[in-house]
């Protein structure tokens, strides 16, 4: 006698479940939660559809991103609750701001990336140095800590 199949977790591809798991992502909620939900696909089913299928891909990155600015403004409303024990609060707000910082790194993100591009191969050696003192002092006054990036980087000085 055949055996009925039991209802189980999603594992083919489904645009009403990636519609959901992206709409869930757009308000801030971890894939990992999304994912603990026996009527959702497990993380390993998500990360395989992402990388066979492209346009899942980049409708959970704009899902991200999305998301970011929602913890991003449940950030503010947190700050603004004076019911929440400040302890409480600040780790709160710690936790999405890392959360914000990791899924949308290129605006929230603590790297800083600079893709300024200028040509060089005709400079004499002090224009070298000068352009290079420039941008440090432009960094640094933009509140980024140049000589940690150089450490970090392995240049000695």
């Amino acid at each position: 006698m055949p055996t009925k199949k039991r209802p189980g977790r999603p594992t083919k591809y489904n645009l009403k479940v990636a519609e959901e798991i992206c709409r869930r992502l757009a308000e801030g909620e971890p894939f990992v939660s999304i994912c603990a939900e026996k009527r959702m696909p497990d993380f390993s089913t998500i990360w395989r559809w992402e990388q066979s299928n492209p346009e899942f891909r980049d409708l959970c990155a704009r899902a991200l991103e999305h998301g970011s600015h929602y913890l991003a403004h449940d950030c503010l409303r947190i700050a603004d609750d004076d019911s929440i024990d400040p302890r409480h609060k600040r780790l709160m707000i710690d936790t999405r701001l890392r959360l914000i910082g990791k899924w949308n790194a290129k605006r929230y993100g603590d790297k800083v990336q600079v893709d300024q591009r200028t040509e060089l191969s005709e400079a004499t050696d002090e224009e070298l140095h000068e352009a290079i003192r420039k941008k440090f002092q432009q960094m640094a006054a933009q509140g980024t800590d140049v000589a940690a990036l150089l450490r970090e980087a392995g240049v000695e000085f």
